[in-house]
């Protein structure tokens, strides 16, 4: 049960409720000392008085707060009121790709823009030591004006050091079908689990399934763990081989079969991106989803194509163990 709204948040004005979870409420707010828009996620009253949840949501902003990327909710500030604690960010209207796929995969070329800035996104994190550990459709927004941005580091961890009291516990963190095998089983984790996820993530969001969700969780794990999933080119012939082959590496079981770190993962979409601009239909994509205007996507489009051959001079950098 929440409770009515209240009018300020600390320094920001509050305008109405955007959603609610398990753990909260997001809030769209108003910082007018700056005149801008404000999302506010806020700690339930009752989940506060657990030590362990309460922890963890203030490392959440803690973790978020060292990210500063276009791909990624930036946190502008923290505030506490009383046993209430609440996360002031960035807000980016729009859907989630989990939603977006209720209407079937995305265009491959569009697909393939957005992934180039998740896989941008997750690999300022992975430099900066910070592992997300719940990559899925469910957690990437795709704003308004067409771009993806990376959600909810609420099970983030700091991979260069370790807080046992809230990394580890009986419970499993994170979403069965999303996760890596080594999540799954308990293991230590770096940077290429979430690599992994965002196998699944890029499988999803070209085919509209998941390549190893099923009947229940347990199943799931066992496929996700054990089991080879099918590859993308065998459920549609249309997507490049390149492309099918990259998720294929993105998803193999044993971590170090999988590619060295979000920047080459990002420089072999731009590669891909290159192969499949030509002819790039913008009038199918919007028709599909016509609450976006043509110009939208048309700008998205540009202003991506104007970035690659930049990001493509940038070197791969390796992520600390």
């Amino acid at each position: 049960m929440y409770s009515d709204l209240p009018e300020k948040i600390g320094a920001y004005r509050v305008l109405s409720r955007i959603a609610v979870g398990g753990m909260g409420e997001v809030l769209l707010g108003h910082d007018d000392s700056l005149d801008r828009p404000v999302a506010i996620k806020r700690i339930r009253a009752e989940v506060a008085g657990d030590s362990v949840r309460r922890r963890r949501f203030e490392r959440e902003a803690q973790l978020a707060a060292k990210l500063d990327h276009s791909a990624i909710v930036r946190v502008y500030g923290f505030e506490r009121e009383g046993p209430v604690e609440s996360i002031v960010m960035e807000y980016a209207p729009g859907k989630t790709l989990r939603f977006l796929l209720k209407v079937g995969p995305f265009p491959v070329r569009y697909a393939v823009m957005l992934a180039i800035e998740i896989a941008d996104g997750l690999a300022h994190a992975h430099e900066r030591g910070v592992l997300h550990r719940d990559l899925k459709t469910e957690n990437v927004l795709v704003t308004d004006d067409a771009h993806a941005k990376i959600l909810d580091f609420g099970i983030a961890k700091w991979l260069l050091s370790e807080d046992e009291g809230l990394t580890h516990s009986s419970t499993l963190l994170g979403t069965c079908r999303a996760m890596s095998p080594e999540q799954a089983f308990g293991l230590g984790l770096d940077h290429r689990s979430d690599l992994f996820s965002f196998g699944t993530l890029l499988y999803e969001v070209l085919s509209g399934i998941s390549p190893f969700e099923t009947v229940n969780d347990l199943v799931t794990l066992k496929r996700l763990s054990g089991d080879p999933h099918k590859p993308l080119i065998e459920i549609d012939p249309a997507i490049p081989l390149e492309l099918s082959e990259l998720v294929d590496d993105l998803l193999e079981k044993k971590p170090e079969d999988r590619p060295q770190d979000a920047y080459v993962v990002r420089e072999r979409l731009i590669r891909i991106a290159y192969h499949i601009a030509p002819g790039f239909d913008i009038g199918s994509f919007v028709k599909r989803r016509s609450r976006w205007r043509r110009s939208f996507i048309a700008r998205a489009w540009r202003s991506l194509r104007d970035r690659f051959e930049g990001m493509l001079d940038q070197p791969s950098a390796g992520v600390s163990r």
